[in-house]
């Protein structure tokens, strides 16, 4: 799988949803209820181009539904077999995109590195057949999920050059468990260890996001909220995947969302991606300028019919104020949003 954002995804995609009605779920997601449970996972790299070497490994996941029922939440640490010290990690999300008509999974590593992919589902011969949204140049893929019984999943992925040649290949077996034995899973993935490479200093820079915040959400009349309107809540941020990633979560009263940030050596940018109480997912890119201790964030998956600004400052006392301009294509302003966020004492 081809070799992510955050606090600014939270202020961005909270703004747009505090005016919004709930939506009905889709029934699709019955679909990926088949993944729920605890799992033990045999995989198989097969030799090619980029692992000439077979490598087998031994993963132990559990998968749950969170956000009021509209994302899978997965997580999973895995070893490479007679190599238990070699312990890696993953956290991944999927869902259901009514918009597009397919399912939509985000996945994170402890190596840093991203996979978003998109797939549709074959009821006849019970696949989801993935396909990956950003991969490696000058390839093609195969990325198929069967589930032959509800015990078992079995998965493959490989990538092919233009000329044929296989360059990665890998394939697994998932077999449903009634618990996982020994140390609890969530332990496990949760523990900070040793980074498997090193981790870009950029990463470092998202130290100012852990912890507990207070936030306030001031919305100036807009389009979307013509009386204005303010809200408040809670958001944190802590360290997973190694200390790769920051993960938080922020709860408003009407709107709970959970989010992933980190650095993307690939495209030199900061990304992060929002999970929505509402289904909605919130991709964005950005960079920091040292000079003006601020962020300035790009929406990648925004509408096209808007062009929207934010920026994210870091102030003293651990402070943080974000600002949120988007307009349409004549000129009215849809949201002007500030957030203001105080660490808890």
């Amino acid at each position: 799988m081809k070799p992510l954002t955050l606090v600014f995804g939270i202020f961005v995609s909270c703004a747009s949803v505090l005016a919004q009605q709930p939506r009905e779920k889709p029934k699709e997601l019955d679909t990926l209820g088949q993944n729920l449970g605890y799992w033990t996972t045999d995989v198989t790299s097969r030799p090619a181009v980029w692992t000439p070497q077979e490598i087998k490994y031994r993963c132990s996941s559990h998968a749950e539904f969170v956000l009021n029922g509209w994302f899978v939440k997965h997580i999973e640490v895995n070893h490479i077999v007679d190599e238990p010290e070699k312990v890696g990690k993953s956290i991944w999300f999927q869902s259901f995109d009514t918009a597009s008509g397919k399912y939509v999974t985000w996945a994170f590593q402890s190596t840093g590195n991203i996979a978003h992919s998109t797939g549709t589902w074959d009821a006849t011969t019970r696949t989801l057949h993935h396909s990956e949204v950003e991969p490696p140049p000058n390839t093609t893929s195969k990325f198929t999920e069967s589930y032959p019984s509800p015990d078992s999943i079995r998965g493959s992925i490989a990538f092919a050059d233009d000329n044929g040649r296989t360059l990665f290949d890998m394939v697994w077996t998932r077999t449903r468990q009634a618990g996982i034995a020994g140390k609890p899973l969530a332990e496990q993935w949760a523990a900070i260890g040793a980074p498997i490479e090193p981790i870009p200093d950029e990463v470092k820079k998202l130290e100012m996001f852990v912890g507990t915040r207070d936030v306030e959400f001031i919305q100036r009349p807009s389009l979307t909220v013509p009386q204005g309107s303010t809200a408040k809540g809670t958001m944190s941020g802590r360290w997973i995947l190694d200390g790769r990633f920051l993960m938080g979560e922020t709860k408003l009263p009407t709107f709970q969302s959970l989010w992933v940030m980190g650095y993307d050596a690939n495209k030199k940018a900061f990304r992060y991606v929002l999970f929505g109480s509402n289904g909605r997912i919130d991709e964005n890119i950005g960079q920091w300028k040292e000079a003006d201790r601020v962020f300035d964030w790009m929406l990648v998956n925004g509408p096209p019919e808007l062009t929207r600004k934010s920026t994210t400052r870091r102030l003293d006392g651990g402070r943080v104020e974000s600002h949120v301009l988007a307009k349409t294509r004549d000129g009215q302003t849809q949201m002007d949003l500030t957030i203001k966020a105080i660490p808890r004492q």
